[in-house]
């Protein structure tokens, strides 16, 4: 998917760098997963195809888990994106995140002005997938994400 990169400025370490938006009349049901390297993204369409196929297998679990085990949620849209992230294939090793905000490269910081800076240039990005998530068996996916709901527990074993 080609992908618009904007100015970005670090408040912290003053690093300028691109950073992908979409344009808002086309970004309903899309979204930029990122890696925790600032440098690192892939694109999402959670509406159709196989982005909505995880996206609703991941949604679908975590309500019926959220309601067996009557677990208490800060707030279901952010713990259903955090789940969506960690489900996600990683990209260049990384693991992928839909939660949060740009990172800088340099320096690793949050503090980041974006989104009216000017365009930088136009690029292709892979589309995000959960083929390693989808390829658990029903059992394991539902682990998996208990797992992730769960603080202090180590990452359950599963085959592949």
């Amino acid at each position: 998917m080609r992908v618009a990169f904007f100015k970005s400025d670090c408040r912290d370490c003053g690093h300028s760098f691109p950073y992908p938006l979409l344009p808002d009349q086309e970004s309903y049901g899309t979204c930029i997963a990122k890696g925790s390297d600032g440098r690192t993204f892939a694109y999402l369409c959670c509406l159709i195809g196989p982005g909505q196929v995880g996206w609703d297998e991941v949604a679908s679990i975590f309500s019926k888990i959220a309601i067996e085990k009557n677990l208490i949620l800060y707030e279901e849209r952010d713990d259903l994106q955090q789940l969506i992230g960690k489900c996600l294939d990683p990209v260049n090793g990384l693991e992928l995140s839909i939660a949060e905000g740009p990172i800088c490269p340099d320096c690793g910081s949050t503090n980041i002005d974006y989104g009216d800076g000017e365009l930088i240039e136009t690029r292709e990005i892979p589309e995000a997938s959960f083929e390693q998530f989808l390829s658990l068996s029903a059992e394991d996916r539902e682990r998996r994400i208990l797992h992730l709901l769960e603080e202090g527990t180590e990452e359950p074993d599963f085959p592949g």
